[in-house]
């Protein structure tokens, strides 16, 4: 990301802004990094998030961890992040590890491993909350010089080690994560990283520079922890994904492979491919026939995308911004999961201006070299997690695209929809799939009654506590399994309550909410329930969902600033399950 000055910054923070979503953070640190909350707030700002530190007393990390000092770490914090900059901790790791012996030196990498596993436990003993850890960086002028990776002690490999050992904490301690501070000073380069002159005036070692840099590296992991992470690119074809155009070069005529002309465009694919087996779905939206594309992605021998990546295209003379609309409208996507990436600045500005909640990236066709890094360097589509489910998605999609052709042939609804061979799968979530619920809470937005975000380990501290019901839902059909698409959460007692219930778009429409609602209500009785409660708390982006209770034969009970519950009375009703399913599993 490109930072602005401090003082522009400044001015755009003192604008008014719509809504923005208030987030807490809390900075603790052993140097000086004052100027690291402009750079967070502004980028956090063009998220629609208000972001505000709290920062610890300088270099009182560990006392500040376990509830002293400043309190910075408190109930309101919603993350932590830690920067224990090395070199101010430990003058052996830092400066002087040529002088220290091996013993010296495995002694004092215990010290510091020993010193961070404290921190991370007391946080961990304190607050659920998201830890970010900023990693230690390799010295960039190691104190044996040239000679470091021949050395039996390497200075770089005891930074490898301590990183090693910090990420096995944080992984134990779960909702935690490591931060690579070395991929920052890699970006910036270690001349520009360092103020040698302020680190010694006034304990502050980081420029303007890495201060921004390390910024942004941070607020990726805290928009993805926010549920802001894009889901589909849609891509240009001309001049984006080959160079030159089609329709006038011919199929023979495009740049694109290993020659020195196509090989920066087969390098923006390969990112692009990435991508996809990182579980971002793909789209092309190109003013083209189609007939070309198609050829192009069906028989080019450079083309390392093919047909069957694309979940939708649009190739045609349309205006791009329609094109969009149409193709969020058959992913089941909000405009706001699409990112658009374009050559022509003329396209790129008109789908800002008609489709603002689109992120738009441009790309250059007289200098395409750098065009993959564009991609690699956005952020979007960052995830702290990557599971095999995310992995297939773009199959998934694909296998969506299918069904559809399906149903446009279909006598009506219901023949189409037996024609599906559906089964669904409703279970008590199991250990291995808590992860996948709390993912499902931070990124469904549309079919998701109360938006209720909730980290892995908190779904497990109201599993372990014996008074919820966690349920997991799956999908499957003949043309492919989508995987786990719904998540349910039920408060049990003798009016049990669903606290959450939500499902993944791309399954709806098949009446799998119904069947998915049937075995919540069902769980809730043998639970000893005699009436289940049902929450709707709106939201910007579910409004479809407003009388999903009411359309069930639940009853309204009240209403209070836009928050409704209803009543469903288990003893003079039931929910069954659609016929048009194969098979329910519990």
């Amino acid at each position: 990301m490109i930072f602005p000055s401090l003082a522009l910054m400044e001015e755009e923070r003192s604008r008014p802004v719509g809504e923005l979503r208030p987030f807490a953070c809390a900075i603790l640190s052993n140097v000086t990094i004052d100027l690291l909350e402009p750079y967070l707030a502004y980028a956090a700002r063009r998220e629609g998030m208000d972001l505000s530190v709290a920062k610890g007393d300088f270099d009182n990390i560990l006392q500040e961890a376990m509830g002293g000092g400043s309190g910075a770490v408190n109930e309101s914090a919603q993350a932590i992040i830690v920067t224990l900059w090395l070199p101010a901790f430990s003058n052996i790791l830092g400066f002087a590890f040529a002088q220290a012996s091996p013993a010296a030196v495995a002694e004092e990498i215990a010290r510091v491993s020993d010193y961070c596993a404290a921190t991370i436990r007391a946080l961990r003993q304190r607050s659920a909350v998201p830890i970010l850890w900023i990693s230690f960086e390799r010295p960039a002028w190691p104190a044996y010089g040239i000679a470091d990776a021949a050395m039996p002690v390497s200075h770089s490999r005891a930074i490898d080690e301590l990183n090693a050992g910090v990420a096995e904490r944080l992984k134990e301690a779960r909702n935690a994560y490591l931060v690579d501070l070395g991929a920052c000073q890699q970006r910036v380069g270690a001349n520009n990283f360092y103020d040698w002159r302020y680190w010694h005036i006034a304990s502050a070692p980081f420029t303007r520079d890495a201060l921004g840099e390390i910024a942004w590296q941070t607020f990726r992991f805290l928009r993805a922890l926010t549920g802001r992470t894009k889901k589909c690119l849609v891509i240009d074809c001309d001049n984006t994904l080959w160079g030159g155009i089609v329709g006038e070069d011919g199929i023979d005529g495009i740049k694109l492979g290993d020659a020195s002309h196509g090989s920066a465009y087969r390098d923006f694919q390969r990112e692009v491919l990435n991508l996809y087996h990182r579980g971002v779905v793909l789209a092309i939206c190109s003013k083209n026939n189609l007939a070309d594309v198609t050829e192009v992605l069906q028989k080019h021998p450079g083309m390392l995308l093919r047909e069957e990546h694309f979940a939708v295209m649009r190739a045609n003379w349309e205006d791009k911004a329609a094109n969009i609309r149409a193709i969020a409208s058959e992913l089941g996507l909000g405009l706001d999961s699409l990112v658009f990436v374009d050559d022509s600045e003329f396209e790129a500005n008109l789908v800002r201006s008609m489709l603002p909640e689109v992120e738009v990236l441009l790309v250059s066709s007289n200098q395409p070299a750098r065009n993959w890094q564009v991609l690699a360097e956005c952020g979007l589509f960052d995830s702290l997690q990557l599971s095999e489910e995310d992995r297939s998605r773009g199959q998934m999609y694909r296998a969506e695209a299918k069904r559809k052709e399906l149903k446009a042939g279909a006598i009506d609804l219901n023949e189409y929809l037996r024609s599906l061979e559906m089964r669904i799968e409703a279970r008590a979530i199991q250990g291995d799939e808590m992860e996948r619920a709390a993912q499902l809470t931070q990124r469904t937005n549309q079919f998701n009654l109360t938006t209720v975000r909730l980290t892995r380990d908190e779904l497990q501290q109201r599993l372990a506590s014996g008074g919820y019901i966690l349920r997991s839902l799956r999908l499957a059909d003949r043309f492919g399994d989508y995987g786990t698409i719904g998540f349910a959460m039920i408060r049990a007692g003798e009016t049990a309550v669903i606290e959450l219930f939500l499902l993944s778009c791309r399954a709806l429409g098949r009446g799998v909410e119904t069947a998915f609602l049937s075995v919540c209500v069902d769980d809730a009785r043998k639970a000893g329930a005699q009436t289940v409660v049902g929450r709707y708390v709106p939201s910007k982006k579910n409004g479809q969902v407003a009388e999903f209770f009411s359309t069930h034969g639940f009853v309204p009970v009240s209403e209070d600033g836009g928050v409704k519950s209803f009543r469903f009375d288990i003893g003079k009703g039931e929910i069954k399950v659609p016929g048009h399913f194969s098979g329910l599993e519990q």
